[in-house]
């Protein structure tokens, strides 16, 4: 009887146990709900174009090599309860020429680094080291407090409710849903639906959507994981529909978010917030010439040179001298050593 007894309450200890037990799907929803509840978080996020299969025409699209294979990371913070937030990404291991770009947003003021803007338009960034501009002066326009612009942040999860049981499974502490590309768009547009306030907007957004759709093939997946630590892995897969696929085939993605210790954001001092008149003036002043533009002046004064003076070629240096690189400037030094005296 004793026996009994014990083998019936071990049945019922088990039976506790699984019953209280959170299916894959329960756990997933109920993991994202608490992330979306946290008023302080900081993650170190690392995106990868781990695949791009190229279409016949992909020639046209520049600096694809430049991305495949590589890892951009960036650092993300937030702190709902002091309206602060702060981005990072690191560029330079897509192109050694960028800097981190940084942005930094508190209360109803918003601020960028101007180094990765001058670098984009082949400028030296020397004199920018540390430099930030505020966005409102640059934009012209009026930037929301970050209160209001996280006021509606929390996404509705009922979407979750109505993916199959089958898409959601546990590995060890991590839980994850597999979705189609139509999945993951519905989710999108259960997301416009919060933008009640900007219904112009939300129509842009969803004419996007759309497009987007009708490019990708039904065989286009992303699988989102969450670990137990508030860890997010995805993994995005598009393959691109027959007749969309001539630049690009298909393109793989990964993006790693791993939960670090939060810091908070410090604005810039006053001493390193270029005005608009500065901004304007480093550009002025420190353009120089792209590649092709000096190749194209430099073959027409390589052609002339039997007709052109050393005085008047030095002459046209040291005027040019403040838009031209190191490599350019020594390269017109040398065609005026050949020119006549």
């Amino acid at each position: 009887m004793k026996k009994f007894r014990y083998v019936a309450l071990l049945l019922s200890l088990v039976f506790v146990l699984v019953a209280c037990a959170k299916s894959p799907k329960e756990e997933f929803k109920s993991r994202l709900e608490s992330m979306q509840g946290e008023k302080k978080a900081a993650y170190h996020y690392k995106i990868k174009v781990k695949d791009f299969q190229p279409g016949q025409n992909a020639a046209s699209i520049q600096g694809i090599d430049d991305i495949v294979g590589k890892t951009l990371e960036a650092k993300l913070s937030q702190d709902l309860t002091k309206n602060a937030f702060a981005i990072s990404v690191d560029l330079s291991n897509i192109d050694p020429k960028f800097s981190d770009f940084d942005l930094i947003y508190k209360g109803d003021k918003g601020y960028m680094s101007v180094q990765p803007m001058l670098a984009m338009n082949n400028v030296s960034t020397k004199e920018a080291e540390g430099k930030y501009v505020d966005i409102e002066e640059i934009s012209g326009e009026k930037i929301p407090s970050f209160k209001e612009a996280t006021k509606d942040s929390k996404v509705d999860l009922s979407w979750l409710d109505k993916i199959d049981e089958k898409h959601f499974k546990k590995d060890g502490d991590d839980v994850s849903v597999s979705l189609t590309m139509n999945q993951l768009f519905k989710v999108y547009k259960s997301a416009l639906k919060q933008l009640d306030d900007d219904k112009e907007t939300a129509e842009q957004l969803e004419t996007y959507l759309n497009l987007a759709k009708a490019s990708l093939s039904d065989k286009s997946k992303a699988t989102l994981t969450l670990g137990k630590d508030g860890d997010l892995k995805t993994r995005m897969s598009m393959i691109y529909a027959k007749g969309m696929d001539t630049f690009v085939k298909s393109i793989d993605i990964d993006v790693n978010a791993k939960k670090v210790a939060y810091k908070a954001p410090k604005l810039p001092k006053s001493s390193d917030i270029l005005s608009q008149k500065e901004l304007e003036s480093l550009l002025m002043d420190n353009t120089k010439l792209s590649d092709q533009d000096f190749n194209e002046i430099y073959n027409n004064i390589k052609g002339e040179l039997d007709n052109t003076s050393k005085e008047s070629l030095e002459a046209f240096i040291t005027e040019s001298k403040p838009y031209l690189t190191d490599e350019q400037l020594k390269k017109l030094e040398d065609l005026a050593n050949q020119a006549k005296g």
